[in-house]
């Protein structure tokens, strides 16, 4: 993967993912001035980020859509029209359970494969 698709899965900046890279925190490799993050730096950052996820119980509209590989606008529609069972606003942000969040996986997988 390239940078900026690790920023995005991760919602981090770019330059935090090439700052990661240079300082060999993530594995990876240049090629024609380009990094590249192969499988294993992906699954380490997996490990880094999803056990925080699973101590809370709570996700931010940004994870759950990491976490479905859908995008954060549609994670939110899906938090305002109710879809999301138990999703509540902490302020202006929204907290996703992961109880609703392994319903409204099981349902977006059933009806994506159907299409």
């Amino acid at each position: 993967m390239e940078i900026k698709d690790v920023a995005a899965r991760y919602s981090v900046a770019d330059r935090t993912v090439y700052r990661w890279l240079t300082r060999g925190i993530v594995p990876g490799a240049t090629h024609t001035d380009i990094w590249r993050v192969p499988e294993e730096g992906i699954q380490y950052l997996d490990k880094l980020f999803l056990p925080r996820v699973a101590v809370s119980g709570e996700l931010s509209p940004n994870e759950a859509a990491v976490a479905l590989n859908v995008d954060v606008t549609s994670i939110r529609n899906w938090c305002v029209s109710g879809r999301i069972r138990g999703a509540y606003r902490r302020g202006r942000y929204w907290v996703v359970p992961a109880e609703g969040l392994n319903h409204i996986g099981k349902v977006y997988r059933y009806t994506s494969t159907l299409s």
